[in-house]
């Protein structure tokens, strides 16, 4: 796999995983490791609304618009995000327009966008997480940053 495909990976299972715990349903675990079905997963529960699960399933794709990438290779998400907005309303295409225009708010929300970025450097740096990496990574993000010198230098007068 080129370096641009685990950045690719990376940012769309970020996006999942971001979009899930966003809206309160909890990861057990997110990978950009390729298996016979699929170039990486986020493993959710099977909880939430159709609405919040088809939100999850369109964040992947809308991640790597975020960032200018191409969504191929994103066609099953869209089939099954498309499919959950069935479900839910007869005028399936407006529906999802509006569920997109909910994601792209959600992600690009100032802490959400942080937090992106944060999961995708943790799943470049280890390809898979665990339910608690991906906490930890999430915990990272939400931490005040300070220039690098003010980590290591001391207050005066102390």
């Amino acid at each position: 796999m080129t370096g641009r495909e685990r950045l690719e990976r990376a940012i769309h299972e970020a996006g999942h995983a971001v979009a899930a715990l966003a809206l309160g349903i909890p990861v057990h675990g997110v990978t950009i490791r390729s298996d016979r079905d699929s170039h990486g997963c986020t493993r959710i529960a099977d909880e939430g609304s159709l609405e919040a699960r088809a939100i999850v399933r369109l964040a992947g794709p809308i991640a790597l618009a975020m960032h200018g990438l191409p969504a191929s290779g994103c066609g099953r998400d869209l089939r099954e995000a498309r499919a959950l907005a069935a479900e839910l309303d007869t005028d399936t295409d407006r529906l999802l327009d509006e569920l997109r225009t909910r994601t792209c708010a959600l992600l690009f929300d100032r802490d959400r966008s942080r937090e992106l970025g944060a999961v995708t450097l943790a799943l470049l740096e280890r390809d898979t997480l665990t339910g608690t990496e991906l906490a930890s990574a999430l915990l990272l993000a939400a931490t005040p940053r300070r220039g690098v010198g003010g980590w290591l230098r001391r207050p005066r007068g102390r």
